[in-house]
Order: structure tokens, then sequence, then C-alpha cells
């Protein structure tokens, strides 16, 4: 059997770095929990690359405004509030 695994990014929401990381990849067969994320794990980057490049690919062929809009409607209000300082060096960073 092959190997199951998960990829999440997190995108530029006004979110606090400390609970969530900018990537998540978790090996389901051995992790089902979701407790030991591996993104930035240099030994599953080969894992991790071509998953991103299909999120990408995907998120572009259905507009994803969080891909097609710049800024993403979802960063401001009614769906988000202003952002804090450190977010704003973040929301920079990865625009």
């Amino acid at each position: 059997m092959g190997k199951a695994f998960a990829y999440r990014p997190r995108r530029r929401h006004a979110v606090p770095p400390a609970r969530n990381p900018r990537e998540e990849l978790y090996d389901l067969r051995a992790d089902p929990y979701y407790m030991n994320n591996l993104a930035d794990d240099p030994g599953y980057s080969d894992i991790k690359k071509p998953l991103r490049e299909k999120l990408m690919e995907v998120l572009t062929e259905q507009r994803d405004p969080r891909v097609a809009e710049a800024p993403c409607r979802y960063e401001r209000a009614p769906y988000a509030g202003e952002l804090q300082d450190f977010q704003k060096d973040e929301f920079i960073r990865f625009s």
C-alpha cells in the first residue's frame, strides 16, 4: 500500500502564527491523529513539493479568491478584522 499524506498550507488569515503553522504535512498511516507536523522536515520535501504544486494548480483553476485576488476578499471586512502589526509583516511576505 502507498503512503497517505495530508498537506494544508496556512494562508494569510488573521490567526496568530503560533496557533497555526504556515504549512502542515502529516503521515496519516503513522500519525492518524495529526500530532507530528512533518512540513519542516527536509526528509519530506520530495513529497511536499508536488502536493503544494497540485494544490496551487487546483486553486488557480477554480479561481479561488485566496489565489486569484489581491488582496483577497477574505482578508478584509466583513470576513476579517484589521490585521495586527505582527500579521502585516507576514501578509506582505507571503503576498
